[in-house]
């Protein structure tokens, strides 16, 4: 009968160490993570608020969650923290790994948690001043393309930012941008988005 016992035992703890994670399990993480990007007009690639949108790119996923690549964090959070960082939780990380090697399956799509809205502008309240780009039609193709505009800001005395947004028409063409100050009229960046010594 103690046979019988821990035979039952063993076959309850396997069953759940087995038990599979679906994309309901996972869907929050992606919003927590990528989706303020990755998300129609959100300049990411691809779109990750539905199964659908996500499942041709999961094998692309896992070498980015591998290496770091995403979602996109430079900081080493080990030296230095900053407000508002974005870096991927080892534990949120190994749970959309486990999704992907385990099959990516989808479960039950009405049990879906909602995924989040996202307004236009993402800072909070009326800006101060806006400051209009010039317009710029795209040079992109397989591979990035930097540019540099030079943009006058139209004020007479100094100014302390607390916060900036870069707004682009197309939101798809515009994956990352280097914003700089300069007044002595110098562009400190070449065409390739090196730094000009």
């Amino acid at each position: 009968m103690k046979n019988y016992i821990y035979l039952l035992l063993a076959c309850t703890f396997s069953f759940q160490g087995f038990a599979q994670s679906t994309y309901n399990d996972i869907a929050p993480i992606l919003y927590k993570n990528c989706t303020s990007c990755h998300r129609p007009g959100g300049g990411a690639p691809f779109s990750m608020l539905t199964y659908n949108e996500i499942q041709p790119w999961t094998t692309s996923m896992i070498h980015a969650l591998q290496h770091g690549e995403m979602p996109p964090w430079g900081a080493d959070t080990s030296y230095v923290h900053f407000v508002n960082e974005r870096p991927i939780s080892q534990a949120d990380k190994d749970t959309l790994l486990a999704w992907i090697f385990g099959g990516s399956l989808e479960g039950d799509p009405n049990q879906v948690p909602p995924p989040p809205t996202y307004p236009q502008y993402q800072l909070n309240g009326t800006p101060d001043m806006i400051v209009q780009m010039p317009l710029f039609k795209s040079n992109a193709n397989t591979s990035d393309s930097y540019n540099t505009l030079v943009v006058s800001v139209p004020t007479t005395k100094s100014r302390f930012i607390r916060a900036i947004e870069l707004v682009p028409a197309d939101p798809s063409l515009v994956h990352h941008s280097l914003i700089v100050a300069e007044t002595a009229g110098k562009i400190p960046f070449d065409t390739t988005g090196q730094s000009i010594t």
